[in-house]
């Protein structure tokens, strides 16, 4: 975990490169971010006003996203918090 964590954070791992094309136009979780983020061994949940992801099961590696992205940067927003988580 800790060598793919590091690998996540510098962007050179598969995944991060996959979570990346996965979130960045995020808006909202439709069919096709909740797929590719299942692919990428990411739980997901929901409450009334946000999304919680989790990467591998662990909470420790845990987001909760927006249920409505606010603008633009959201996307490339919600990649860094989980590099910065992993890293």
């Amino acid at each position: 975990m800790l060598l793919f964590a590091a690998e996540f954070a510098v962007g050179t791992s598969r995944t991060s490169v996959g979570f990346l094309a996965a979130v960045r136009d995020f808006k909202n979780m439709d069919a096709k971010v909740r797929s590719a983020l299942q692919d990428m061994c990411f739980d997901s949940s929901e409450d009334e006003k946000h999304h919680k992801i989790v990467f591998q099961r662990d909470h420790r590696c845990a987001l909760t996203l927006p249920r409505s992205g606010s603008d633009h940067r959201g996307g490339l927003n919600i990649a860094n918090d989980m590099s910065r988580l992993l890293s």
